[in-house]
Formats: C-alpha cells, structure tokens, sequence
C-alpha cells in the first residue's frame, strides 16, 4: 500500500469514533508499532550488553567514576518508572516510524499526537494509561494520601508522584517531539562543561542579608517536591545493581541511544583533563507515559505538594518501612515502657547520647555510602538523598524528632488514639508547620516583599484562604529543572561548624559527600548554628568547586562531577525553552538582540554570552537565571521570581490540605489553626536541637538584618496541642 507525502497533518480526516483526533489506517499504525518494538529491543540488548561490561572499552569515554555511580544509584528509575519509560518509549518510536510511512518530516511528527488509536496494537497502552490515572478517593478524610492522590477530588492525579512534569511552555524538541534542544540556527548548542567553566567559575562573594541556612531549607524542601529518575531499560536494575557496573553513554555505540545524552569535556579543561576526562557520562531523563504518541514528558517520582514527602515517603510501601507501627499496649504495662514506645512515631536509632537520629539505611552493600568495615552506616529517610551531605541529614534529623515530639504529646492527650489516628495527626500538623515556614519565612527571603505580596504567599494573621480546585499544582517542569536551581549559587565551599563554646571549623563540601557520620558523633548542633551564621554565597553566576569539580566524590578520590554542567544538559534534555521566551513569558518582552540582556543583568554577563551563543535565543534557561540582577531585597532575580512565585502559588492555591484553608475534610479549627500560626524556623531548631538554648529569631537572615537578634529559646512562641484533645 502506498501513501502519499503528508504537506499539513490536517489532510488526514478525523476520526469517526473522537472527532478531535485524526484517523489513519490501523494496519498502518501497527505496521509502525512494529518497527518500533523491534527498534525499542535492540537498543535495549545493546544497552543491557553495555551494562554488564566490568570496564570500559571505547577510546573515547572517560574513565570509571565513583562519583557518577552514586549519582546513578540515587536517580536510578524503580520498577514502576522503567515500566512506564518502556511504554512511553514505544510509543514515542511509533510516532516516528508513522511519520516516516506518512511522508511527515521529523519536525512534523509532533503533530500526530492527535492520531486515533483505537483498534491498533497500542490500545492496550492507551487504556493502561487511562487505568492509571482512575483512583477511587474519600473524599471525607481529613489526611493526605501518601503518593498524593485525591488532592484534588475531580482530577485526582494532579500533584500525584509518578506523575507527568506539567510546562508553562510548550516543550523545544529539536525535531518536535524529543530530540534535546538544538541552536535556533540548527547547529549544536554550546558545550555545557565550557559554559560552566566559563561563566560559572570559582569566586567567593558573600551574601549581605541571607544565611546559609536558605541554601539548606532549599535542598530540603525541594526534596520534597521534586525528583526526576534516570531513564533504564528492563532488568537494569539487577545488572547495574553491582555497584562496579555503570552504563557507559560516552562510549561511541551509545551516543545516539535515546537514553543517552553525554558530552564532551574540552581539551583544555581547567580541571578534568589533568586525569584525563574527555566525556561526561549523562543519561536522560525516564519519559512519562501519555495515553497518546506525544511529545515527551519526563516524569516527577515525588508528590508535587510540600506535604513532608522527604520525611514519610511519597508511596505506601516506602512510607511502611519508615514508621514503628506500635500496637496498642494495656494500660498495666505502660508504665514499664519508656516514651520511645509510644504510638505513631517514626523509626529512628540514636547516637551516643542516646538522641534520636534517622534509622539506618536498609542496604550497606549496595547504598555506595555506608562503610561497612568501619562501621560507618549511612542513613534512610523519605527520600533516598538524605546522605547528600551534613547538612541535609541534618535537616533531615531535626524534622524526624518533630514528629515523633509531636505524636508523643498528641498520645498524652489522646491515650485512646490507636497508631494510625497518632501518625496521621502529628503528619498533619508538621506538615502544616513545614507550609508556614516556607510561605512565611523563606519565600519572603527568596523571592523579596514585591513578589511575595503579589503572588499572595504570605500567610494570613487570622482568617482563612480558599482552595481552588481549577489550579493544578504539579510542578513546572522549568521550575524544577531550572529555576528552583537557583540555590546552587549559594553553596559555600566550606561549611561552618560552630561547638557549644562558640569556636567555628570549616568542614570542607567535597570532602563531605555521602559522609553523614558526624551525627553519631553529636555534631547536629555544630552543623545547624553553622548553617545559621554563616553567610550564603551570593546568588550570581559564581560557583563553588565543589560542586563544578568534585561533586559526590569521597575523600579518597581524585574528582567528582559538575553539578552545573548537568543543570544545563538536563535543561536541554527536558527540551525547555530558552531563557528569551521565559522572559517573553513572565513579562511580555522580546529579546532580540545581546544587548537586551543588559535589562536584566550586567554587561560582563552579556559579552559572556556573545561569545558562547550564536544566537541570544539560544541561552540556556539555568545560566541566564543565576546571571540576573537580584530583585530588592529578594535573593533571586526577576525571571526566577516570577516562575518561582509562579510554582508556590500553585502549590498553595491547587493543594486541598494547605493548611489555611476553609471548608475541607481537612480544615484545621480557627484554634488550632492560631496555633500552627505561631510556628518559626527557629523554635523549630530550639526544640529539636540537641541543646539550643538561644537562636537567631530570623534564622535565614544574617545577624545585620534590621531587626534580627539571638534571642532565648524560651522566649519563642510554642506550639501549644490542646486544641487538639479530643
């Protein structure tokens, strides 16, 4: 049979079952599913024989790198996410090889979206992605789910983990439909390492009015919100879980995989070409499947909702294994027990001190972190990067005690409360209390007084908000890929640790990746009064060379990775637009022209960007965001303000349980809401510290802010549960 070329796609006539799709013949469509699977099968045996490989062969590629087989065990895709890429795969092959048979070029592929597919091959995968998206709620509990579902009771998989990043803008394929993004002319965009050397260079310059802390609750609250596995193949993780196995996306047969996206570290690199690194290794992000062959999505792991997934999960299983599950125990015996017996808490061991830390991680073997022959166990959390580096799992820590504090004087006032009713209440209340500290401390911090009073983040003093359930609030995909970056100008490369008798150490980042064991020391309280007297790096283009050289490397070796580097090629590979349109998004500009860029940042930034891009359409989204002007009083600039607020408003309009308000199943009483009203940061950190006494009031704030002081532990409103008796 044959077909003619296809000049627009609205040729094709509609379909007579769905009147907005387009019909093409069914044997056409599974002739091209066909070839497809045969495609999707022999990329993936070669990449199953890649993977097995115990060392690398290609001339090319760089040496073996513990510190990208680190990166990978975190991001590595569960079953469920390769399940999903798999499909999405298929489908996104099909689209192709239906273009080709239809005379459409690449560009024109995208367009085919809309093809019916009922009665092919395919509709077994069309109707498994209905399926999934069909959840049953109650729509009369006062909990969130775990996974996120049932926020919003009529799309009830909006902000759901396992879900599809959502966009402002349409995706830039540079063939409309995945392929990452290419120059407006069509050539190769700069390379990513070059731009990082070049523009993103080592230079400390401190932040005048902000601690290091802001850089902290950043990492920590994205955790919450955002993580985007790898995309695998099937069995990839019995091969690649040997921990000396590593896919190799430099080697010269992998290049033009659909999984792999690496590239090239220059020459004369600064750093890398002393140990004779050529390539970067770089796996793209796992697809999301749709219930149509669209344009690809990747896929969000996390609840997109600041509901403490870090801390309790974001799927069932998971959210289990974290907590004690307490049964209830006779009255008679309870005086026998200590505290630590109580119902609802969360699982932990402690230190030598007997304080609460996190538990241990569950594999010592396969973790690439714990070390077993020194007894150095790593730690498990909600979320699989809590060993990141101390001051993480620091955060980590303090969050975990709030808990359990919370659950244990919620049993005092509720004895008859089983464990489920204690573990769901104090979640709800902590969850409430990480929403006031976010929306009333650090985003006024991040985004500045102009942004946020106009975006409305600001928690009101006495009455409620309303949800709106027409906001959906799954997370942009350029806020997570981009935007919400903006904390990696701030890193210091040095970290303060300050003991009881006031006298400061440095604890060097790149020596300190994957190396938590200092909690078991009794260091949380060095590590947090570090965290709040240290001032930040300032946001600009500026990075530490600890995450541009030595990310996730240990102390015994050589390199790491460039965290910056990855920034931009994942921004690429998620195919999100330049920085121009942004600009054009948020504000209703046109860039044109270099000297534009001027509106927004300096000139030493703009000649920068002349010399690296052909094109000021070109730049990449990451690079131009960290090179603006800071907004008054705001750590970021305005184009990150405005997808910044943009995101929280979302998440705070769209999100049914935000803890202000009115008039849901999960609506806190206008006492108890006064109560979680008088929630900060820094009385927070007194009472889970191991022994604060005083504290900054403002603890994201350098002690030169109007208005800041130490102030005594005793003096800060606390949180108080009686209007919670029942």
């Amino acid at each position: 049979m044959t077909f003619l070329p296809i000049v627009n796609i609205s040729d094709l006539r509609h379909s007579p079952t769905r009147s907005r799709d387009y019909y093409v013949n069914p044997s056409l469509i599974n002739e091209a599913a066909k070839a497809a699977y045969q495609r999707l099968a022999a990329e993936n045996k070669n990449l199953s024989r890649m993977a097995k490989r115990d060392t690398f062969t290609t001339s090319y590629t760089s040496p073996d790198c513990p510190a990208l087989k680190r990166h990978y065990q975190r991001m590595m895709a569960n079953a469920l996410v390769s399940s999903m890429d798999e499909k999405a795969a298929l489908m996104e092959f099909t689209t192709y090889e239906l273009a080709k048979r239809l005379g459409l070029t690449r560009k024109q592929a995208f367009d085919l979206a809309h093809v019916d597919l009922k009665g092919t091959n395919l509709q077994k995968i069309v109707d498994e992605a209905t399926r999934q998206r069909v959840v049953f709620c109650e729509s009369n509990s006062k909990f969130r789910t775990i996974d996120g579902t049932c926020n919003n009771l009529i799309k009830p998989r909006w902000g759901s983990s396992f879900n599809c990043f959502n966009r402002f803008l349409h995706p830039n394929y540079a063939d409309g439909l995945s392929s990452p993004r290419r120059a407006f002319s069509g050539n190769e965009l700069p390379n990513p390492r070059l731009i990082s050397t070049t523009l993103h260079s080592d230079s400390s310059v401190l932040a005048r009015d902000f601690t290091h802390l802001v850089m902290q609750w950043g990492q920590f609250l994205d955790h919450d919100i955002t993580l985007t596995p790898f995309s695998s193949f099937p069995g990839e993780d019995l091969i690649l879980g040997n921990p000396n196995r590593l896919l190799d996306c430099c080697a010269l047969e992998n290049q033009h995989n659909s999984q792999c996206f690496a590239f090239s570290i220059p020459q004369k690199d600064p750093f890398f070409s002393q140990f004779q690194q050529r390539c970067m290794n770089f796996r793209r992000s796992a697809r999301c499947l749709h219930s149509q062959t669209a344009q690809r999505e990747q896929i969000n792991q996390l609840t997109s909702f600041v509901d403490g997934s870090q801390i309790y999960g974001s799927y069932l299983n998971d959210s289990l294994a974290l907590r004690t599950l307490k049964h209830d125990l006779p009255l008679c015996y309870e005086f026998y027990f200590s505290s630590r017996s109580l119902k609802g808490l969360l699982r932990t061991q402690t230190d030598n001190q007997g304080k609460e830390l996190l538990p241990v991680t569950p594999d010592t073997e396969k973790d690439l972190c714990s070390d077993k022959e020194s007894n150095k166990i790593c730690f498990r959390a909600g979320d699989e990067r809590v060993n990141e580096q101390p001051g993480l799992t620091s955060m980590h820590t303090i969050w975990l005690r709030q808990h359990n504090a919370l659950a244990r004087q919620l049993r005092q006032l509720n004895p008859s409360w089983d464990d489920e009713r204690l573990y769901q209440e104090a979640r709800r209340i902590l969850v409430a209390q990480l929403q006031m500290i976010t929306y009333n401390e650090f985003l006024l911090v991040v985004l500045g007084p102009l942004y946020h009073r106009f975006f409305r983040l600001k928690p009101l003093r006495f009455t409620y908000t309303r949800y709106n359930p027409n906001n959906n609030p799954t997370v942009m995909n350029a806020f997570a890929t981009a935007a919400y970056r903006f904390g990696h100008t701030l890193i210091q490369n040095r970290f303060n640790q300050v003991n009881s008798k006031g006298i400061t150490s440095k604890m060097v980042l790149e020596n300190n990746f994957f190396f938590p064991f200092g909690l078991y020391e009794g260091e949380l309280d060095s590590t947090l009064k570090g965290l709040m007297t240290q001032n930040a790096q300032a946001f600009d283009t500026f990075i530490s060379k600890g995450i541009t050289n030595h990310l996730y490397r240990l102390r015994d070796e050589k390199f790491g990775l460039d965290l910056i580097a990855f920034n931009i090629q994942r921004g690429r590979d998620h195919g999100l637009r330049s920085y121009t349109d942004y600009v054009r998004f948020c504000f209703g500009l046109s860039m044109t022209r270099f000297s534009q860029l001027l509106w927004f940042m300096p000139s030493s930034a703009r000649d920068k960007f002349q010399k690296l891009y052909e094109n000021v359409q070109d730049i990449d989204l990451f690079s131009a965001g960290i090179n603006e002007r800071p907004l008054p009083g705001s750590v970021v600039g305005p184009t990150f303000g405005c997808i910044i607020g943009f995101q929280f408003a979302l998440l705070k309009k769209g999100d049914r349980f935000y803890f202000e308000h009115k008039g849901q199943a999960g609506s806190f009483t206008r006492a108890q809401l006064r109560e979680i009203r008088k929630t900060s940061l820094a009385r927070i950190l007194c009472d889970n510290s191991d022994g604060f006494r005083s504290v900054m009031r403002l603890p994201f704030r350098t002690v030169s802010f109007m208005g800041n002081r130490v102030v005594q532990c005793r003096d800060l409103p606390q949180l108080n549960l009686e209007p919670w008796r029942s």
